[in-house]
């Protein structure tokens, strides 16, 4: 995969839409996700959901929350650059570890939303 300005490094996941890779930034090293367009070429819903999602990204600045970059036309495809702060993808953690679902609030009161934690075995 060759995508202008980035080094393609590690394929870490993906779906029957998407392609995830870790990879960097040529010009200063930074470590980066770049996520494509699985189909060559994309059909235009794919490629509408992608600018949707860059959209939604670009204007959010919270914690726990991936900084989109960029969002690329590498001809034919397309690709958001993404912060990578050199997590697991979830897909791998599954595979490898045993998880468990907690229930957890930012307080640390109520408990109102479930989130995965990784479990220590058995």
């Amino acid at each position: 995969m060759m995508i202008p300005s980035y080094e393609v490094c590690q394929e870490l996941s993906g779906n029957d839409s998407f392609l995830l890779y870790r990879g960097r930034y040529r010009e200063d090293g930074r470590p980066v996700l770049l996520k494509t367009l699985r189909h060559d070429p994309p059909s235009p819903s794919e490629v509408r959901l992608l600018k949707h999602e860059y959209a939604i990204l670009q204007g959010l600045a919270l914690p726990g929350v991936l900084r989109v970059y960029a969002l690329l036309r590498d001809s034919p495809g397309w690709c958001q650059a993404l912060e990578d702060r050199g997590g697991v993808p979830l897909p791998v953690l599954r595979a490898t570890q045993r998880l468990e679902r907690a229930a957890v609030s930012g307080d640390g009161g109520s408990r109102e939303r479930g989130e995965w934690i990784v479990g220590h075995g058995d």
